[in-house]
């Protein structure tokens, strides 16, 4: 097999493991809206209240997080589903054609894959600390001896459902970081196809007019 088709057989792998990562990410960010009704719970700020007499303490949310917060995370994953399902596409399209990307085309899916690259990453970064500030917030005191995984489980007395909260979370957490590293494999594959295409292009002629003086 050619190290162009190569290269672009492992893009297109790629892309389709961007969708999964990226289905991986949305669905668990969806379902935790649903149960928030809305609520971003990423960077909440709060605290335990005590009850009087020998009630239980309850969570007191003095703010809930910044909808960019959670906003931010399910585009990056609904951008990298759509775009990663449209590249699948037209990998498998160009390696039944024996086609390839021109330059500029290339150049351009560098250049979008670098800028996915950087938001998926700052976007990571903003659902992991987001989250860890909420389990600081619902673990963080002494009338609250449990874990964060625990805390999904424990009677929170709030109008939201509490009660998988850490496991969506996780699961999207670990959906993003993925997407961050496929969006890395996949600027770096660009990269090479750039400089595959570039070296057809330019080089090519060059050789066939240098083989024909030869041969004339």
């Amino acid at each position: 097999m050619a190290p162009q088709r190569r290269l672009l057989l492992a893009h297109g792998a790629a892309y389709a493991l961007s969708v999964l990562g990226g289905l991986l990410t949305v669905v668990p960010l969806a379902l935790n809206g649903s149960h928030f009704k809305g609520r971003c719970l990423l960077f909440s700020r709060g605290h335990w209240r005590p009850e009087g007499g020998l009630g239980a303490p309850r969570l007191q949310v003095l703010e809930w997080g910044p909808p960019a917060a959670c906003q931010l995370p399910a585009f990056v994953g609904v951008f990298t589903v759509l775009f990663g399902a449209v590249q699948s596409w037209r990998s498998l399209f160009y390696l039944q054609r024996g086609h390839d990307d021109t330059p500029l085309c290339s150049a351009l899916t560098l250049l979008l894959s670098a800028s996915l690259l950087l938001l998926s990453l700052g976007s990571s970064v903003t659902l992991s600390l987001g989250f860890q500030s909420w389990c600081d917030t619902v673990t963080g005191q002494q009338a609250a001896p449990f874990s964060c995984a625990e805390a999904q489980a424990t009677p929170l007395y709030l109008d939201v459902d509490t009660t998988a909260f850490y496991s969506e979370l996780t699961w999207a957490q670990a959906g993003l970081w993925g997407v961050s590293v496929l969006w890395l494999a996949l600027s770096v594959l660009s990269f090479l196809r750039l400089y595959c295409s570039h070296r057809r292009e330019v080089l090519g002629p060059c050789l066939a007019r240098e083989k024909e003086l030869l041969l004339g």
